[in-house]
């Protein structure tokens, strides 16, 4: 017997990465368990955390140009979905799927650093909380997570940012848009 072809083998192994997800997620945070479901309809595997029977918060592949990355998508129509590299962790896959998914199951918004698509605290999303308390809108936050998503919801654009050179923060203001940036070269 052959061995199969590697888009099988590819598929398989996609496949089984997703299930080692939805197995991480069930033990990590039991309280959503039985809201876990895991789709693999004609190879778009999906990993979702139901809100309702209409809505949920999901976790898939997903192609940006020329790039695959993770995406932790929400079902609100104008956020950002949540962009991770591939070698991202298992455990921060689901704990950003989880608090996701528990903002919307309790009303509250998403927890700090998630809500910045950060899995840590950093001294960028302290300051993008502290704005944010403040009524300021923080359209964007880099820091471990060099990630991000722009452009029209419909055409989004991956960014991909080098989180070593320079950690920043873009705010907008009434009368400006600001760019902080912390550069460990300067301080």
């Amino acid at each position: 017997m052959p061995f199969p072809p590697r888009d099988m083998v590819a598929a398989l192994g996609i496949h089984m990465h997703f299930q080692t997800l939805e197995q991480t997620l069930r033990e990590r945070h039991p309280e959503l368990a039985e809201r876990v479901r895991f789709h693999d309809l004609a190879g778009r595997p999906l990993l979702k955390i139901l809100l309702s029977r209409t809505q949920s918060v999901g976790l898939a592949f997903v192609r940006m140009g020329h790039n695959i990355v993770w995406a932790v998508m929400d079902p609100v129509l104008n956020s950002e979905p949540s962009l991770w590299p591939l070698n991202t962790p298992n455990d921060v896959l689901v704990d950003a799927l989880h608090a996701h998914a528990s903002a919307h199951l309790t009303g509250e918004p998403v927890s700090s650093p998630w809500r910045w698509n950060e899995s840590e605290p950093s001294e960028t999303t302290e300051l993008a909380d502290l704005l944010d308390m403040r009524g300021v809108r923080v359209r964007r936050v880099v820091g471990g997570n060099g990630y991000v998503a722009y452009g029209p919801r419909h055409a989004l654009k991956l960014g991909v940012f080098d989180a070593h050179e320079a950690a920043f923060l873009e705010a907008e203001f009434p009368e400006a848009f600001v760019r902080v940036s912390l550069k460990p070269r300067l301080g």
